[in-house]
């Protein structure tokens, strides 16, 4: 089950163009690649600026399942989450998807009362 907290704002959301540099290790070319030999290399890639009118503001994901018979008898549901600051850049936004990912052991499993 995941859970995801979208934040709105009136003025919307403005991230400014940024540039971010990738590194992967490379196999080099010939007998030296097959031989699991690699070179680090680096890729700059721009990200343009961008406006949203919501954002990702926290979330959890953890494995939970409930039978249709208990789902159908309960009065409630509740479900437990992480909210975290709003994030003010697309480095931030990027954390707040990988704290997502491994909120699993942190979360309480949803209850059925």
């Amino acid at each position: 089950m995941t859970s995801q907290i979208i934040v709105e704002h009136k003025g919307g959301f403005s991230f400014p163009e940024k540039e971010i540099e990738i590194c992967n290790d490379v196999p080099e070319k010939g007998v030296l690649g097959i031989v699991g030999i690699t070179t680090r290399k680096c890729v700059k890639q721009k990200i343009d600026a961008t406006e949203f009118d919501q954002i990702l503001g926290g979330g959890a994901s953890t494995a939970w399942s409930v039978s249709r018979q208990a789902l159908a008898n309960a009065e409630q549901l509740i479900v437990y989450t992480i909210r975290g600051p709003t994030p003010r850049s697309v480095d931030e936004m990027s954390k707040v998807y990988e704290a997502i990912r491994k909120s699993s052991a942190e979360v309480k499993k949803p209850v059925l009362l």
